[in-house]
């Protein structure tokens, strides 16, 4: 007695962004996992699919429920580059703020999932850093109330998934 046996639906599945094992259910019985879209993870824009890919076969994934929640919500955030926390927190947004273009299922047992971040100098976008899930802070989330500085390429994208966002609770009760 006293003995758990180790079911085949929790045995060796890790979440793939946030690297953590998942049970299949949750204590209230809700099912733990999720399936998310490319465009639930990464932004639609080309210059963000196109490094997405060459780091993962962008496609659907399964994923635990909390990442199911808060990925795509993360995904299109204003962030400022690494090392300045804080700096960018209110009116008018700053020409080096970056955002997080998409969040990548490439995580295993020892790395959570790829986080890349793009800006714009003025000059086009380009791959600012990557960064594992888990080294993320979230100091680094910036919410400027208005364009600023911003370049229109970074704007446009966090406006367009703003967007997105509201369609996808619409579409989705609210959740």
């Amino acid at each position: 007695m006293g003995e758990v046996l180790e079911g085949p639906w929790i045995r060796d599945w890790r979440c793939p962004t946030c690297a953590r094992p998942a049970p299949l259910f949750l204590p209230n019985g809700a099912l733990n996992r999720t399936r998310l879209g490319p465009a639930d993870y990464a932004l639609t824009d080309p210059w963000v699919l196109a490094e997405a890919e060459q780091n993962i076969e962008v496609t659907d994934v399964e994923v635990c429920r909390s990442c199911g929640e808060s990925i795509p919500a993360l995904v299109g955030s204003l962030v400022v580059p690494h090392g300045r926390q804080g700096m960018v927190l209110g009116n008018a947004g700053k020409a080096e703020t970056q955002i997080i273009g998409g969040i990548l299922p490439t995580a295993s047992p020892n790395r959570s999932g790829l986080m890349l971040f793009f800006g714009d100098a003025g000059t086009g976008p380009y791959l600012a850093e990557r960064q594992a899930l888990a080294a993320f802070t979230t100091g680094r989330l910036t919410s400027p109330e208005s364009q600023g500085d911003i370049t229109s390429w970074v704007w446009n994208l966090y406006r367009a998934r703003l967007d997105w966002l509201t369609r996808h609770r619409n579409h989705h009760g609210g959740s």
